[in-house]
């Protein structure tokens, strides 16, 4: 009897970490909001719409999203290089990514914690 209630609280546990480590992070959407921060920054919509979508599609193909405000613009710039270059992204696709993260930041700067 014992065996079975531990092994049914191991199944819950690796059920509910599953779960957790699956879980979607909703990236903002391009709104009026962001297109007024890309447009100050002097980033066109276009750029700030593909950096959205190449971070919900070819981003999201190797690990979960990660909000824009749930790590520092430093850590950005330090982990995007590597993960444009990963995913074999192109410099145009990294520049609008980057800049989708700072119109987010702008008007979202922090969402959760940091991913590890």
């Amino acid at each position: 009897m014992r065996r079975r209630s531990i092994a049914g609280a191991a199944a819950t546990a690796a059920l509910l970490l599953l779960a957790h480590g699956c879980a979607s992070v909703q990236l903002p959407a391009v709104d009026g909001r962001l297109i007024e921060a890309a447009r100050t920054a002097g980033v066109g919509v276009e750029s700030l719409e593909r950096g959205h979508r190449v971070m919900v599609t070819a981003c999201s193909a190797c690990h979960r999203p990660v909000h824009p405000g749930a790590i520092t613009l430093d850590r950005w710039d330090e982990e995007l290089p590597d993960m444009v270059a990963k995913a074999r992204l192109t410099a145009a696709d990294g520049a609008a990514i980057r800049a989708y993260v700072v119109a987010v930041r702008s008007v979202a700067p922090a969402a959760g914690p940091e991913p590890r």
